[in-house]
């Protein structure tokens, strides 16, 4: 068995045992701690391994610089139902984690159709189903030949290297051309970055089977059901991490806090930010990984109607332009969960462009869009949201890809402890998911293991105070950071 088999193995084998069948399970904690640990970051990697360090017998505490867990988990309820404005689907739903979490926390999951999409032209057109079929197949062959490619280069090259060398002898018919620009739009969708710079041969097509599935009722479930009955002091930012000779002191706005050991699972963007100082400094290999990683945005826009105008089977809306990556694909939610809502993808540079602009100036160029295909009888949308995870402090962007020339080895040193007390966790650590809901999950249960190995006889229990958990589902999406206008949690002197 390799090694990434064996992961996903103990993975299972974990997730199989009463300890973690939900997070709120009132197991008795061991009459002495085995130690204390601070989790930084309350995100799925943060929330896995707290959970599994507690059961472990270990004093735990997680500080979170927002006012909520899940970290880019983010289940909006402004439009009057749940938008996952980060996360939404369990990749591969057949033995994922996630999968499991989901029905013992009593979550709803539904399989999504990629093969359902209504696909319009350049010029406001449907695409026929003869041409769908037709671009499809062609599609696959395209995909083939990509990947062959990856298999001669005797260099790294970009995606978009690779897609210029499949078509370099041929001539694409205009509808051909325009169809495969939008597919490699959704593919920087999918990828969170522009193709010019993710590498056609890093980063891990390991992954579990089967349909994916989203969550009509919100992705935030999850995280807030892994959360009951941790010890959670949320709207504290992390702003230096010390090691000590015995342990560690963590200072966060508002309160120093001492353990024996910290584990980071903070996002690649708010470790490249350099928001954070290490004392002493991160080792070479480690502060060199962060900053070759890339770190892509995806940033969505939903839009509530009055109405819905569109096919409400679908469960896609496909949008070719004659510019490439120009609001490509919208998910459907008539078709997935129910109501009037569109939610549209964006990724890379485009998604990027957008986060300076006005929601306003934004929902008028997708209304724009949709009229150009549905008519000038479109009305204006009743509610709308928009995320910018860019520009959010408390992410600084979107997931993890290997960028042109830079190796998985970098993925591994990311990964890598700092002596017996510096541990760190999250989607960006691992090689098979990584950038993935399960790949961060997954990595928090790889770092409570090497915890609980490494760590020495530890201090008595960490000496703070819990916070009591709370969700804000009034609240708008961003920003994430300071207290909440009308929040009674957080402004008590207003009860």
């Amino acid at each position: 068995m390799d090694r990434r088999s064996f992961l996903k193995s103990a993975v299972l084998t974990l997730l199989s045992a009463p300890a973690l069948a939900c997070s709120g399970s009132g197991r008795a904690a061991p009459a002495k701690s085995r130690g204390t640990v601070l989790v930084i970051g309350a995100g799925m990697a943060g929330l896995a391994a707290a959970v599994d360090l507690r059961d472990r017998g270990f004093s735990v505490a997680v500080v979170e610089g927002r006012h909520r867990v899940g970290g880019r988990i983010r289940t909006d309820r402004t439009l009057g139902l749940p938008v996952d404005l980060g996360a939404s689907w369990i990749h591969g739903a057949m033995g994922n984690p996630i999968t499991r979490l989901a029905r013992q926390l009593g979550v709803a999951t539904e399989v999504t159709d990629y093969e359902s999409i209504a696909l319009y032209d350049a010029d406001g057109r449907p695409v026929g189903e003869a041409d769908l079929e037709r671009l499809g197949a062609g599609w696959s062959d395209f995909e083939t030949e990509a990947a062959l490619i990856g298999l001669t280069v005797d260099e790294d090259i970009s995606v978009e290297q690779a897609a210029r060398l499949v078509v370099a002898e041929e001539e694409l018919k205009p509808l051909d051309a325009r169809f495969l620009q939008w597919r490699l739009a959704t593919t920087e969708v999918t990828m969170a970055e522009s193709l010019s710079r993710v590498s056609l041969l890093g980063g891990s097509d390991d992954g579990y089977p089967g349909a994916d599935r989203l969550f009509p009722d919100g992705y935030g479930a999850i995280p807030e059901g892994l959360a009951e009955g941790l010890t959670l002091h949320l709207g504290r930012v992390v702003r230096r991490v010390e090691v000590l000779p015995d342990g560690v002191r963590v200072l966060a706005d508002g309160a120093v806090y001492e353990a024996d050991a910290a584990l980071v699972t903070l996002p690649l963007g708010v470790l490249r930010a350099g928001s954070v100082a290490f004392s002493p400094a991160l080792p070479p290999a480690k502060q060199q990984a962060i900053e070759a990683l890339g770190f892509g945005v995806l940033n969505k826009v939903a839009l509530r109607f009055p109405a819905g105008f569109w096919p409400r089977d679908a469960h896609f809306l496909g949008f070719m332009a004659e510019q490439r990556g120009r609001y490509p694909v919208m998910l459907n939610r008539a078709a997935v969960g129910g109501g009037d809502v569109l939610v549209t993808f964006t990724g890379g540079d485009f998604a990027r462009s957008l986060e300076p602009r006005s929601d306003a100036e934004v929902v008028a160029e997708v209304v724009a869009m949709l009229r150009r295909s549905f008519g000038s009888s479109v009305p204006d949308p009743e509610a709308t949201v928009m995320s910018r995870w860019g520009w959010n402090p408390m992410s600084r962007g979107s997931y993890v890809h290997v960028p042109v020339g830079v190796g998985d080895d970098a993925l591994e040193a990311l990964a890598a402890p700092v002596g017996d007390r510096l541990f760190f966790a999250g989607a960006a650590t691992v090689l098979a998911g990584a950038g993935t809901v399960h790949g961060a999950f997954e990595s928090g249960l790889r770092e409570a293991r090497r915890i609980a190995r490494r760590l020495p006889v530890g201090r008595p229990p960490l000496a703070v105070e819990p916070t009591t958990f709370v969700s804000h589902p009034h609240t708008p999406a961003f920003p994430d950071t300071g207290p909440l206008p009308g929040c009674e949690a957080c402004h008590p002197e207003s009860r």
